[in-house]
Formats: C-alpha cells, sequence, structure tokens
C-alpha cells in the first residue's frame, strides 16, 4: 500500500471532527487513490482526474469549514456571553478568533448583529477594529440575510474583490436558551440574533499547499477562463451564481 505523507494525513485529521469522522476518510483514501492513478493514464484521462482532485479538495474545505465553525456557533459558553453583555473581547480572541486561526487556519473571523455591524473581529488570528469588515458588507449581505431569517448554516464559494475565498456563516445560539424552553416553569428568552462569519482565501497558500499534496503544479485562480495552450481549467461556480476558472 502506497501511504500519504505524513503532512498531508496530519493536515486532513487535523481538520475532522468527531460527526464526520468516517465520511471524511473515505474522501481522503479518495484522494490517494486518484493521485496513484494518474501516471497510468492517457494525457485526457490525467487531465480528468486532476480536476477530479480539484473538486474533491475544494469540498472538503467547504466541509471542514462548516464544520470547524458548527462546533463555534453552537458553543454555549459563546451564546451566553454574547447574551450578557459587555463581552470580555480577550475572551472572545483566545477562543474564536485566535482559536479558529490557531487550530484550522480561518484567515477572517467576525461576529455580526442584527444591524449587519461586527461587534468583534479578527485577521490571520489578531483582533482589529470592527470596521475592517465595512468592506465586505457588498460581498455579505445577502448570504447573511439568508442565515438570519432561516437559521441554517451556508457554506459556499465567494469572491472577495480579486481573492476566492470559502465562506461559513452561522447564527451562534445555544440549544438551552434562545428559542428554547429552559426548566420547568422558566420563561422563554428571546435573544438578540448574532451571526459568526469565517473565511478562508483560497488563493495563493490554499493552491500551494494543494499542489504540494496532490502531485499537481501551476495552480491558480482567474476570474475569467484565461487558460493558456498549456494550461487546462475547470470552473468552480460562487454562491451568487459567477463563476471562476482554476
Amino acid at each position: 500500500m502506497v501511504g500519504m505523507s505524513p503532512d498531508f494525513r496530519r493536515r486532513f485529521v487535523l481538520h475532522v471532527l468527531l460527526p464526520l469522522t468516517g465520511l471524511l476518510l473515505s474522501i481522503t483514501a479518495a484522494l490517494t487513490l486518484v493521485v496513484l492513478s494518474t501516471t497510468r493514464h492517457s494525457d485526457t484521462d490525467s487531465i480528468n482526474e486532476e480536476r477530479a482532485i480539484i473538486q474533491v479538495a475544494i469540498a472538503g474545505s467547504l466541509r471542514d469549514l462548516g464544520a470547524q465553525q458548527r462546533s463555534v456557533a453552537l458553543w454555549q459558553p459563546l451564546a451566553r456571553a454574547l447574551a450578557s453583555p459587555p463581552v470580555d473581547a480577550a475572551w472572545l480572541d483566545e477562543n474564536v478568533g485566535g482559536w479558529l486561526h490557531a487550530m484550522f487556519r480561518h484567515d477572517r473571523v467576525f461576529i455580526v448583529n442584527e444591524s449587519g455591524n461586527a461587534l468583534y473581529a479578527a485577521i490571520d488570528g489578531i483582533r482589529v477594529e470592527g470596521r475592517r469588515y465595512d468592506s465586505l458588507r457588498p460581498y455579505l449581505r445577502t448570504l447573511l440575510a439568508d442565515v438570519a431569517a432561516s437559521g441554517e448554516q451556508n457554506v459556499s464559494l465567494l469572491k472577495i474583490g480579486a481573492r476566492p475565498a470559502a465562506i461559513a456563516v452561522a447564527r451562534i445560539s445555544d440549544a438551552d436558551s434562545p428559542g428554547h424552553a429552559g426548566p420547568a416553569g422558566a420563561e422563554r428568552l428571546t435573544q438578540p440574533t448574532y451571526l459568526l462569519v469565517n473565511l478562508k482565501m483560497l488563493d495563493d497558500g490554499y493552491l500551494a499547499d494543494l499542489a504540494r499534496d496532490s502531485i499537481l503544479s501551476d495552480l491558480r485562480f482567474s476570474a475569467t477562463d484565461d487558460a493558456s495552450d498549456a494550461e487546462h481549467s475547470m470552473p468552480v461556480r460562487q454562491a451568487s451564481g459567477a463563476r471562476s476558472a482554476i
């Protein structure tokens, strides 16, 4: 049996949460088989297999991002802290922004209120002013409105300026309090809605990791299909329906 490199295996295991362990281990096995078979097929087959690798990798990244975000968005201490302001910003650094970056390499993390303002913002694990979120409003407005209305998490691809990103938006909730009955005789509490917004940028660093782990080279994203004669492209559809190429 041909094994994966220790770094490849470690990174996948790090990103797996227990509810998805079986599923994501199956994806890892599929990736291994595809990579090993590429050297034994014609050019056309190799191109198709390389596209399959990229599709599985991006789908796996989105699944990982959603699972990682849920581990925080549904965490009772966070919901309860937000329900009892003021919230200790240092506590949010340690348990939300800094933790998500250190554990899962989330590039940008925001907690947004019902008015669409960021109560907390972290970029690369470092707390920044909430106004740093303002430049993202035009890209995220529809996604946030949908999640606020439905309560369902949304995990999508989106182009932020010229940069492709995986984005997850989820309502922060505690099943024991907001919108749920507590102990017998307790009142139902109506709490403000807070949304957790997580972004992972999918350009140079992500593509470099993918190329190294899957034996592909010279990967790049493009807003248009501008592949040269020596390149092959595949469309990547965003949440908005727009298409990018890789």
